[in-house]
């Protein structure tokens, strides 16, 4: 995937990293889905995950994985996540 995008892998640390807040972030949005009663709780949900991804331990490409990553699950709830991030 890193070459694809014409990116030099990361750290297998980093790589870990990113697997890891990914897997996370996609079972948190999947549980608020299930559990929140109206769209303003999911968006909440949402840009509460968001915050908590590990932004601060990324460099600029990638933070650019991780988003092109989990937009299309914010997406797919119905959000536009460039107003998110």
């Amino acid at each position: 995937y890193w070459e694809e995008n014409g990116l030099i892998p990361s750290d297998q640390k980093v790589i870990d990293l990113l697997t890891k807040a990914s897997n996370i972030f996609i079972e948190a949005l999947l549980l608020a889905e299930e559990e929140s009663d109206s769209d303003e709780e999911k968006l909440i949900a949402v840009k509460s995950l968001v915050e908590n991804l590990p932004w601060t331990d990324l460099d600029t490409e990638e933070i650019g994985l991780l988003v092109e990553v989990i937009a299309p699950a914010i997406e797919a709830m119905g959000f536009n996540p460039w107003t998110i991030f």
